[in-house]
């Protein structure tokens, strides 16, 4: 697997389920939107972009201050902002997904370690 890295600093943010506003009207919440803009800022400059027809590989690594946040949702966050940044077409292009979750030591950083590769054919 050839795979790149980016480290997205801060509290990782679980995508949490979409909201209906005044007037029915539907929106994702202000703390996952900043999130999946964050990651897909810094992933638009350090990642490569990838082929509709790649299958990839994807490594996180979530250093959160509190263990109470769903690692599945963390996932979905990151990928949407992936998939924001255009680093790939779509996330069902994710052939394995490898997650973890650490909690930090007072004083340690909170971040999320991105790795991205292709799966070799």
């Amino acid at each position: 697997m050839t795979e790149s890295k980016v480290d997205v600093p801060g509290e990782p943010v679980a995508k949490q389920r979409p909201r209906v506003g005044a007037h029915g009207s539907v929106y994702t919440p202000r703390e996952t939107k900043a999130f999946e803009r964050t990651v897909a800022l810094i992933a638009k400059v350090k990642l490569p972009r990838y082929k509709a027809e790649d299958r990839l590989v994807v490594d996180l690594t979530f250093y959160c201050s509190s263990q109470a946040k769903d690692l599945d949702n963390m996932c979905k966050s990151v990928l949407d902002g992936l998939q924001k940044a255009g680093i790939f077409k779509n996330d069902s292009q994710v052939m394995e997904l490898h997650a973890r979750k650490i909690r930090t030591a007072p004083g340690e950083e909170s971040r999320t370690e991105i790795q991205v590769g292709t799966l070799n054919r």
